[in-house]
């Protein structure tokens, strides 16, 4: 193992199941020699493996991380981390003097890189050292100590980074908590190992041109709409969220812009460290972060409790919603397989019958191939006698053999041809109509599949003559806009409002009506639009009500929702105008 990126000298093929056994063990932070990797060391080696599997990022790059250099910001309403480095490549050249990596949340706790920096740092701030001190007090911040300055992964002291031996010991640390022989592996091969072969790259030289399918790709997820992380559906209390990082509660009128971020930066992770150490506390109790008592008060109980109902609700509604899918499919499948064999019964019998009457062809056609015979034998005899009334008899059998000829060629050869030719009429129309069958079958599968998943369509056999026309941009447009869907990621009343009245704008610009759209997605959208239409009326009477604008009657809702000692979220909100509750916005 070396700080080289480049070794290829490792014959192993590893899995994301052996990045998992190596993570696994740092996570359960059982059996660890605190003189060779503390509870620090042990969550900032959690944050430099994360860097590298989730961002790609080399060790100098890591290293030279500044807390100023992660940009929190939202990419179509959901949670992201934009890593800032220096653009190496481009020293000249200071229009892109840096280079901008991403992230989202991952589908598993244990691969996320937001909760990884999130722990890491909630340990500077909340957890002592081996000596009792914490890292960073709050006189600290009084003191106006620059954090957008300090190092992400700590050195020797707060200001300091860590170094290249640091780092490099750290890690074969890790891999021996995990049964691994550091000379046996090539660290950095394990660390970017994925369950897909990622072509493009993440880097970018703009943050708002940033690879976002390559990011989905990395957190576990196909699409935005595919974007789904249960753990993120039920909000912290506010009360929690404020014992984590308490110097941010208040904001400093004074503060610089970078601090601000800084911030935003602290307010985003200790959110997600909230909702991700459900799961952390209850799978690796011994972790140091779940030892510490914010995460052992009355308050994380109770919230624990809260999001494993929530959680345990919406996972039997998505079975169900599965099991309904898979059940429509069956039906499908076995109505398929009735017309195919009642098919198939037709075709045997349009066979059994061809077969019968050609058979009746065939033994006529022999009859007369027999009477043709006896005829030339009676020719013959005739010939051999040299009788005188030979030639009036020849004649006759003459007559008669060419009368047995035409009957084959005009009556019974073409019976047999008239016969199947009828035959392959009726195969040829039951093709037809099998085909014809096949692709409703289909379409109507691939409807009840849309109205529960939404997946990129899939290119059809250009051969097949049942194919579509092109569609034309407009019309891919359209499709797109009706195959769209209401954010679940919009969970701020402004952040739904927004995706709501969007939606509704780009239906009406391509003359898509509700009843339209509803068919493509079924019953569950139809219910969704529903819980978030009762707050857009209550906002638009209520403005209508007071004669004011509606961007007034939202800020005073959003206001009374999040100064709650737990606060409203929009599904309570819905539940309260759906029961006839008046919500008082003046109180």
């Amino acid at each position: 193992m070396s700080d080289s990126e480049d070794s290829s000298i490792d014959i192993n093929e590893y899995s994301i199941r052996d990045y998992y056994k190596l993570l696994r063990p740092l996570w359960a932070a059982k059996n660890i020699n605190a003189s060779y990797l503390n509870n620090h060391k042990l969550l900032r080696t959690l944050v430099d493996f994360s860097l590298t599997h989730s961002l790609y990022l080399k060790n100098l790059q890591k290293r030279e991380l500044e807390l100023g250099d992660i940009i929190p910001t939202k990419i179509n309403y959901v949670d992201a981390l934009v890593i800032k480095t220096p653009n190496n490549n481009s020293l000249n050249n200071t229009e892109h003097a840096y280079q901008y990596y991403g992230c989202f949340r991952n589908k598993f706790v244990e691969f996320c890189p937001h909760l990884a920096i999130a722990v890491y740092l909630f340990s500077r701030f909340h957890i002592p050292d081996e000596y009792g001190s914490l890292e960073f007090m709050v006189s600290d911040y009084k003191n106006k100590l620059s954090l957008e300055d300090v190092k992400l992964l700590k050195g020797n002291n707060k200001l300091s980074a860590i170094s290249y031996s640091q780092q490099h010991k750290s890690s074969i640390n890790a891999l021996s908590l995990s049964g691994l022989n550091y000379k046996d592996i090539n660290l950095n091969k394990l660390l970017v190992t994925q369950t897909l072969d990622i072509q493009e790259k993440l880097v970018s030289l703009d943050i708002d041109h940033l690879p976002h399918s390559v990011m989905l790709s990395l957190a576990g997820f196909e699409s935005f709409t595919d974007y789904n992380i249960a753990r993120n559906s039920v909000e912290p209390p506010q009360e929690l969220l404020e014992q984590i990082f308490p110097f941010i509660n208040k904001p400093n009128p004074e503060e610089s812009l970078a601090m601000t971020r800084i911030r935003q930066l602290l307010m985003m992770l200790r959110r997600t460290l909230c909702q991700d150490m459900v799961i952390i506390k209850k799978k690796y109790p011994s972790n140091p972060v779940s030892r510490n008592p914010i995460f052992s008060s009355e308050l994380f109980t109770n919230f624990c409790n809260e999001e494993y109902d929530q959680n345990s609700s919406d996972n039997k509604v998505d079975l169900q919603k599965i099991i309904e899918i898979q059940n429509s499919k069956i039906k499908n499948l076995e109505e398929q397989l009735g017309n195919y064999y009642s098919e198939q019964r037709v075709i045997f019998s349009n066979l059994s019958d061809f077969i019968e009457r050609q058979n009746e062809v065939f033994q006529r056609q022999s009859e007369y191939m027999q009477k043709i015979q006896n005829s030339t034998n009676g020719l013959l005899v005739l010939l051999s006698t040299r009788n005188k009334n030979m030639i009036p008899l020849v004649q006759q059998s003459l007559s008669e053999t060419s009368e047995f000829i035409s009957s084959i060629n005009n009556t019974n050869i073409k019976q047999g041809l008239n016969n199947s030719i009828e035959l392959l009429a009726k195969l040829n129309s039951n093709t037809h109509s099998q085909q014809q069958h096949i692709v409703s079958i289909t379409n109507n599968t691939q409807s009840i599949i849309n109205q529960s998943i939404v997946q990129p369509p899939s290119e059809r056999p250009s051969s097949t003559p049942f194919q579509p026309p092109p569609l034309t941009p407009k019309q891919i447009e359209r499709q797109t806009v009706l195959r769209r869907r209401l954010s679940r990621q919009a969970t701020t009343l402004f952040e739904m409002w927004d995706d709501f009245k969007g939606l509704e704008q780009e239906l009406k610009d391509h003359e898509i009506t509700v009843t339209e759209w509803l068919k493509v997605h079924g019953s569950s959208e139809r219910q969704f639009r529903h819980t978030r239409l009762k707050i857009i009326k209550f906002i638009e009477d209520e403005a209508a009500r007071r004669n004011c604008p509606v961007e007034f009657v939202k800020e005073k809702l959003h206001t009374k929702m999040r100064n709650r000692v737990r606060p409203w979220t929009l599904d309570e909100v819905q539940r309260m105008l759906t029961s006839g509750k008046r919500i008082d916005l003046d109180d």
